[in-house]
């Protein structure tokens, strides 16, 4: 799990206090299923990190005033779905 992803959570859990998996996903609108791998380390995808973002800093608060690097955060989720895409083609090929 990256340490921003990890540093989301533990904000999010300490904003929303301690809850079931139902709840988290309820309140989150992500299925449960995927609310339990995304605790035990999975990585989120682009839409459920914004809405995890948004609901633990709030809409108007973006990541500029979160003190992250705009240019590196975009580089490493380049990065990431590059990875992701290189997985799915590699298991399309095998398949």
């Amino acid at each position: 799990m990256h340490i921003l992803q990890k540093e989301l959570l533990e904000d999010f859990k300490s904003k929303f206090g301690n809850k079931t998996l139902k709840q988290f996903a309820d309140l989150t609108g992500i299925e449960r299923t995927r609310v339990f791998r995304i605790f035990n380390g999975q990585e989120m995808r682009i839409g459920e990190w914004d809405r995890i973002r948004k609901l633990t800093y709030g809409d108007q608060i973006g990541m500029l005033s979160l003190g992250v690097d705009i240019g590196a955060k975009r580089n490493e989720m380049v990065e990431s779905l590059k990875r992701i895409m290189g997985l799915r083609e590699l298991k399309s090929q095998l398949a």
